[in-house]
């Protein structure tokens, strides 16, 4: 009985131990893993808990925040996280899941828009046939030279085709008055730029762009309005069809003084070229000792120059022949034009400007004209004129500007309008011009207005390589004594006898020298210039008689502004003769005594209303 017990114990004993082994072998196996959905628009991320044979759940979101939920719903800032998920069940088994997230909510727009935050969308809403993406710069030059993304837009050719950005924070024109932005442009073109959703009216402006690339525009409001929406317009009533980039949206303060003029159309074409400051040129001008700025004018109160943008060039002492330049598309052609004037501020009055032009591809051909501000021009506008002739087109692709060539001057000046003028037709001895449709004749009575074709036509000079030149032009300076429509233009070249000069001889006995006293307004850029006048006769008599004795007359400072000269001869003609001398000759820059003298530079002088009085 004994040992049935013993037996019938250790069956119980085997058939327990083999219960207990099939129980642990029957035990659920844990197992945590999630997934999940990002919104990226609201960086809102919904968790999916795909885990098995647990009842409890810790979930840790990376940013210090937990959670017990099965599924939670979290939302994130942008960001890097790793979450962590641990599963565990009553048994007490557990385990651990984690996963990193990247997020990334788009930042909406607001000023300055520079297209290079990844976490901004760009995407401007379009109108009318317009398309926009965000590119990687085309073109490193101009104002825009770094390596950075910008906005494209490409135009169809529809009138008024345009897109906008909507700012999540408004644009306040009571706090800065502009918006300004860089563009790029093959071709000169205008841009509107229309504020809209605001406090106010809508405001709009127009700016222009000079076709030359990468340029800055400014917008300048007269509203105090705050807008939300910025809609812009290249070539809005046009059908201009083309690509454009724009970078660099942002809002500016600009000084808009009750004097100040806002800038017409720029243009750096040497078909056209007229350097008005309307935008920043910088790129465009090479400074080799005398550094350039563009800036609002520093004086506006007066006639002569109240724009609102100028250029600034500070002029180094180190640098004897510092100076400025400008690179031209094509040649210059002055048959279409009389040459270039130019509005320059100098601390001090007799300032020499010399205005140089050069073939960037051959050093030695150059022309170069000088120009002076008068004696009491110091601190103040003042437009000056350089002049070219006809034989000077096709030349020259390049501008130079010096101020006080030669010196070690440390001075700042001004400069604004830098622009071609005149119709052309300037230049060639005889040339027609001014008011005169065809050629101009020599004059066959007095007075001489130069309003039609009568003029000088004859010149002479000590070279016949470099002959004096004479024109009919416009009036270079409608002011003061003189404000007729046309003038004679006299050209001395550099290198001729200071002698040279202009004569006409009238037909004999039309000049009645009963009154002895001749009257012409001059005008040049040079201060203090000697006119000789003389009488003679044409031909003369055989033997030789002689003529009377020259007269001289200078003008006392007199730079840029016309002045009157009298030359009274006395004691002829014969009594009872008073038609015996019939040629006059004009020699300007020509005091007694320097007939032997050489002229070193280029030289320009205008002359009107001669006659006798």
């Amino acid at each position: 009985m004994i040992k049935g017990i013993r037996i019938i114990g250790l069956l119980i004993f085997a058939l327990a131990f083999c219960g207990c082994e099939d129980d642990d072998a029957l035990l659920p196996q844990i197992e945590a893993v999630f997934t999940h959905t990002i919104d990226q628009e609201s960086g809102v991320v919904t968790f999916i808990n795909a885990s098995s044979n647990a009842d409890t759940y810790s979930w840790d979101f990376g940013d210090g925040t937990t959670s017990s939920q099965i599924n939670p719903v979290k939302m994130y800032s942008t960001g890097t996280y790793t979450i962590v998920l641990t599963a565990e069940n009553a048994a007490g088994a557990s385990d651990s899941y984690e996963d990193t997230i990247s997020i990334q909510i788009p930042e909406p727009i607001t000023l300055p828009i520079t297209f290079d935050n990844p976490q901004v969308s760009y995407n401007a809403t379009t109108f009318g046939g317009v398309s926009f993406s965000v590119v990687e710069n085309p073109d490193l030059s101009g104002v825009n030279d770094v390596a950075s993304n910008v906005g494209e837009i490409v135009n169809s050719g529809a009138a008024f085709e345009g897109l906008f950005f909507d700012l999540d924070t408004s644009l306040n024109l009571s706090d800065d008055n502009s918006v300004k932005m860089k563009f790029w442009s093959q071709s000169p073109i205008d841009v509107l730029l229309k504020l809209e959703e605001g406090t106010g009216s809508d405001a709009e402006t127009t700016a222009s762009h000079g076709g030359t690339g990468w340029e800055e525009l400014i917008f300048t409001y007269t509203s105090s309005s705050s807008y939300s929406r910025l809609t812009l317009f290249v070539d809005g009533p046009g059908a201009t069809a083309g690509t454009f980039y724009l970078d660099d949206i942002e809002q500016a303060f600009v000084v808009v003084g009750p004097n100040c003029v806002p800038e017409t159309t720029q243009s750096l074409n040497a078909a056209d070229f007229n350097l008005t400051f309307q935008n920043d040129p910088t790129a465009s001008i090479e400074s080799d000792g005398a550094g350039f700025a563009w800036i609002d004018n520093p004086d506006v109160d007066n006639s002569v120059n109240s724009s609102c943008k100028v250029g600034q060039i500070d002029r180094t002492s180190a640098a004897m022949f510092a100076n400025n330049q400008i690179t031209l598309d094509a040649k210059l052609d002055f048959n279409a034009n009389s040459g270039f004037k130019m509005k320059v501020w100098a601390p001090q009055g007799e300032t020499e400007v010399l205005l140089k032009l050069e073939d960037q591809n051959a050093a030695g051909t150059f022309k170069e004209v000088f120009a002076t501000t008068s004696a009491g021009s110091g601190m103040q506008w003042e437009e000056l004129t350089f002049n070219f002739v006809p034989e000077d087109s096709n030349k020259y692709d390049k501008i130079v500007l010096f101020f006080e060539l030669g010196t070690s001057t440390q001075e700042t000046y001004y400069i604004d309008d830098l622009a071609l003028f005149g119709d052309g037709g300037g230049g060639g001895t005889g040339g027609g011009g001014g008011g005169c449709d065809g050629d101009a004749v020599a004059a066959t009575s007095l007075p001489v207005t130069f309003e039609g074709c009568e003029s000088f036509i004859s010149t002479f000079s000590s070279s016949d390589a470099t002959p004096v030149t004479t024109s009919l032009v416009d009036n270079p300076s409608q002011s003061g004594i003189n404000t007729s429509d046309y003038v004679m233009q006299i050209i001395k070249p550099s290198g001729i006898n200071r002698w040279g000069g202009i004569q006409n001889s009238f037909p004999a006995g039309t000049i009645d020298f009963t009154t002895q006293t001749f009257k012409v307004k001059v005008y040049s850029s040079i201060p203090d210039v000697t006119y000789r006048f003389e009488i003679a006769l044409d031909p003369q008599t055989t033997p030789v008689t002689g003529n009377p004795a020259p007269q001289f007359r200078q003008v006392t400072g007199g730079a840029n502004e016309w002045v009157e000269l009298e030359f009274t001869f006395i004691n002829l003609p014969p009594s009872g003769s008073p038609t015996v001398y019939n040629q006059l000759v004009i020699k300007p820059d020509n005091p007694d005594g320097t007939d032997g003298d050489v002229t070193t530079e280029e030289r320009v002088y205008y002359i009107d209303d001669l006659r006798l009085d």
